[in-house]
C-alpha cells in the first residue's frame, strides 16, 4: 500500500520554524501566493545557521526576474542576492545575447568565484549551458589601486584581453574610452561606469560617473578588480585556442575555408558577429557547468 502524503497546515512564520537549524532532504510547501514565497525564502536566509548557499531555479526569465527582486526586497541586502540570467536566445540562432545580459551573468560568476552572496536566482535554461571554466575566470583579473602606477599601454592591453570594447563614449557595460589623462569603463560587476584619472602613470583617482550624462559624481573608490566583461576571451592563449579549434572543427564539418578564415579574421579584430557566442566551446579546452562555481548549496525549485 503507497503511503499518502502528510499534509500539515500551518502560517508562514510557524513554517519557518522546522528550517531553522538548515534544509535537509525534500520537502514540498503549497499555498505560496503572489510574492509570499520570496518572503518565505527571505525567513530561510535569516534563520539557517550553516553555510549552505541557496540556488533557487524558476522556470523562466520572468519568474527568475520577479523572484529576484522581491526577494533583494525582504532580504534588505541586495548583494547577498545574486541572478544568473540564460542568454534569452535560441541555440545556434544568429543572435547575441544583450549586453547586459551577459554581464550580468559574469558579475555573478565572479562573486561565486570570490565566495560572495548567500543566495542565487537562476533558470533551468540557464543551469543546461555551460559556462567560462572557473580556473580561467580566477586567472583573468586586473588589479587597480589608487597611489599606484601601471603604464597607459599596458592598461588597455589588460582591458582588451578581459573582453573589454572601445568606444567614442562609455554608456554600457563592458566598454572603456581613452580621453587623454581619463580613462573611463565600465566594468559588469558594477552599478556605474567608473572613470580613472592619471597623473603620468598614476592612478591619482577612481570615481563613478553617470552614463547619461557623464558627469562624476562624489562616489570615490580606493581600488577595483576587474573581472572579464565577455565570455569569450579571444586574446592570448585563449585566442590561439579559438583559432586552432575553429579550424578543426570547419575541417570535420567541410566548412569552406572562405568561410572559416571570414570567422578567424573578425576574431582576431576583436568582433564577433551577431551569433558568434554560440562558438564558446571552442574558445577554451573545456567549460565548466554552473554547479562548479557552487561549493555547498541547497535547492529550493519555484513551480
Amino acid at each position: 500500500m503507497t503511503e499518502e502524503p502528510r499534509i500539515q497546515h500551518c502560517n508562514l512564520s510557524g513554517l519557518l520554524h522546522p528550517f531553522t537549524a538548515g534544509i535537509f532532504g525534500r520537502s514540498e510547501i503549497l499555498g505560496l501566493n503572489g510574492s509570499s514565497d520570496a518572503w518565505f525564502t527571505a525567513g530561510l536566509l535569516a534563520r539557517k545557521e550553516q553555510d549552505q548557499f541557496l540556488l533557487v531555479v524558476t522556470s523562466g526569465q520572468a519568474e527568475a526576474q520577479r523572484f529576484y527582486r522581491a526577494l533583494s526586497f525582504y532580504h534588505g541586502r541586495q548583494s547577498d542576492i545574486l541572478f544568473f540570467p540564460h542568454w534569452e536566445t535560441e541555440p545556434y540562432a544568429p543572435l547575441s545575447p544583450h549586453p547586459e545580459i551577459e554581464a550580468t551573468r559574469l558579475a555573478t560568476l565572479a562573486a561565486l568565484a570570490n565566495g560572495r552572496g548567500k543566495a542565487v536566482v537562476t533558470t533551468v535554461k540557464a543551469l543546461q549551458q555551460k559556462v567560462l571554466p572557473r580556473n580561467i575566470l580566477d586567472s583573468l583579473r586586473l588589479q587597480l589601486e589608487v597611489g599606484s602606477e601601471i603604464q597607459r599601454e599596458v592598461l588597455l592591453q589588460g582591458l582588451s584581453s578581459l573582453g573589454y570594447q572601445r568606444a567614442a563614449l562609455v554608456e554600457d557595460r563592458g566598454s572603456f574610452a581613452v580621453r587623454g589623462d581619463l580613462v573611463d569603463l565600465f566594468p559588469p560587476m558594477l552599478e556605474q561606469p567608473v572613470r580613472l584619472a592619471f597623473f603620468g602613470d598614476e592612478l591619482e583617482e577612481i570615481r563613478s560617473f553617470d552614463p547619461v550624462s557623464q558627469r562624476s559624481s562624489d562616489q570615490h573608490l580606493v581600488r577595483l578588480e576587474l573581472a572579464p566583461a565577455r565570455e569569450m576571451i579571444l586574446a592570448g592563449s585563449h585566442l590561439e585556442t579559438f583559432t586552432r579549434r575553429c579550424k578543426e572543427r570547419c575541417d570535420d564539418l567541410e566548412i569552406p575555408r572562405s568561410q572559416r578564415e571570414a570567422i578567424l579574421s573578425e576574431v582576431r579584430e576583436g568582433l564577433l558577429g551577431p551569433g558568434r557566442e554560440n562558438l564558446l566551446p571552442l574558445n577554451y579546452a573545456a567549460l565548466d557547468t554552473f554547479f562548479d562555481y557552487l561549493d555547498r548549496f541547497c535547492c529550493l525549485i519555484l513551480d
